[in-house]
Order: C-alpha cells, then structure tokens, then sequence
C-alpha cells in the first residue's frame, strides 16, 4: 500500500503529495519548473528560435539611430515612422560608423541611409549601394578619388522583427538555437 502525504508548511502553504515531509518544493525543484517553462514558450513560437531581443521600440527617439553591440561587431537600428531595419555599423567604403547617418525615403517607399563621411548611399532592403563615394565635397571628392578603382561592397542587412508588446529582435547568422 502507498502512502499519501500531505505536508503543509507554516510560510510557503506548500502542498506536496506523495513525498515525504522533508521533501518539499526546494530550490532544484523551482529552477527546473522554470527551465521547462522556458523550454515549452520555445516550442510554443518555433519562429522566435535564433531571434534575439536587443531592445524596445519605446527606447527610439524620433529621427535617431541606435547603436547594438552583439558578439564584438556594431549595428544600427534605424527607425522610420513604423519601419524598422538593421545595418552594420560601418561604411563599407570608408569604415567610417554610420549610425550619423541620413536616413532618407524616396518616392519608391524605400527606406536608405547615406555615410556621413563618404557620402555612398545604401538601401536598407538588401544592402545594395545606390550611389558611390559621389564626388560631391572637397572630403568626399578626396575619397571618391581614391575609391575610383575600388568595387562597391553591398552593406550587412540584420532581419529585424517587433512583437506586439514593442520588443525589437534581431536575428544574427551565427546564433545557435539550442
């Protein structure tokens, strides 16, 4: 025959079952329920695998960039009325931080940031390089000079997404999903 135990605790009012009293619910057993409960929101949304949450959309300012930090390598958030993309945080023409950046929209709904140094503009759908190192500065004629001969480099474009509570994640290449 089995034995029923019914403890009750004077604080916790912790109710345990067929355990013996000095077994209750201890701090093994409070972290292991909560790894589980990790682990089962994880298998809820297998979309969200590999998606890292590096802030809230509350934290943007109007008309700024932001700057993310991830593994050593720099990115900028950027923000546009409700759009929201990723770009590494150097230019790939002159290695110059673009997080100073203009961020423009043209007629085509695009959104795209231009350098702040070289002046070479790059779409924030793909990466692609709109305009570069355009002649149109004593600085920036200096650079286009030199960039001549040299081939444009696409810019790392960051899949962004926002939940509905505001939370913004990104999802890097080299996260591991455990």
């Amino acid at each position: 025959m089995q034995r029923k135990w019914s403890v009750r605790k004077n604080v916790n009012f912790c109710i345990a079952r067929n355990v013996p009293p000095e077994k209750g619910r201890g701090r093994s057993a409070r972290k292991a329920s909560a790894q589980g409960l990790q682990r089962m929101m994880r298998n809820k949304d297998p979309d969200m695998q590999g998606w890292i949450e590096v802030t809230t959309v509350s934290d943007f300012v109007e008309g700024k960039n932001k700057a993310i930090i991830h593994d050593n390598k720099g990115y900028v958030l950027v923000k546009k009325g409700d759009d929201l993309r990723a770009i590494a945080a150097n230019c790939t023409s002159c290695k110059f931080p673009i997080i100073e950046g203009k961020v423009s929209q043209p007629d085509d709904g695009a959104l795209d940031i231009t350098c702040p140094l070289c002046h070479t503009r790059f779409s924030l759908e793909d990466g692609a390089v709109l305009q570069y190192c355009p002649k149109d500065g004593p600085l920036q004629w200096f650079i286009g000079t030199l960039k001549e001969k040299a081939t444009p480099e696409a810019a790392k474009i960051i899949p962004t997404r926002v939940s509905k509570a505001g939370r913004v994640y990104l999802r890097f290449a080299n996260v591991q999903i455990l």
